[in-house]
């Protein structure tokens, strides 16, 4: 099982940037996606928050655990955890997918869905955002990769207009 609980921030592969001392990893309009938690008490843990396409709030991985709300409950909502990798599915299609390359090292894989239903798919190195109507933003012009950023807030901050920030804050 895999534990992702650390006492210094791990270094966090997104795409193909890789971010350090970075509390948000990746933030869609005001609403952190993927964070790194408790770093006042040293034991940093990666919280990643899971919606549904309509947007609802089905709950969180918190380290190696996931904590389900009423609604997650009620949802295909699965977590599979082994040495060296997490992943969290919702009606089959798998949402996150965290591995543990070397320590502290995590490699991230995102299809996530957003408070207000749109899709944030980051399998590789640019995200692609689709909103609830099937309009799709592909960020390849905007994104530079291959690049290590330290000491920033956000990471990616991706907007439903479809701006994109790296290393932001």
């Amino acid at each position: 099982m895999l534990p992702l609980t650390f006492k210094k921030p791990p270094q966090v592969q997104l795409g193909s940037n890789i971010y350090v001392k970075c509390p948000v990893v990746l933030q869609f309009n005001d609403t952190p996606l993927i964070e790194l938690s408790g770093y006042k008490t040293q034991q940093i843990r990666l919280k990643t928050h899971l919606y549904d396409q309509r947007g609802n709030y089905l709950g969180h991985l918190l380290g190696g655990d996931l904590v389900k709300t009423k609604q997650g409950e009620q949802r295909d909502l699965e977590l599979k955890n082994t040495e060296d990798k997490i992943s969290c599915s919702l009606d089959g299609q798998v949402l996150v997918e965290i591995i543990q390359d070397k320590k502290p090292w995590l490699r991230i894989t995102a299809e996530l869905y957003t408070p207000c239903g749109h899709y944030l798919q980051y399998l590789d190195s640019t995200p692609t955002l689709r909103s609830p109507e099937g309009k799709t933003f592909v960020f390849n012009d905007q994104f530079m990769n291959g690049n290590m950023f330290g000491s920033c807030g956000i990471g990616v901050w991706v907007q439903s207009d479809g701006s994109l920030g790296i290393a932001c804050g």
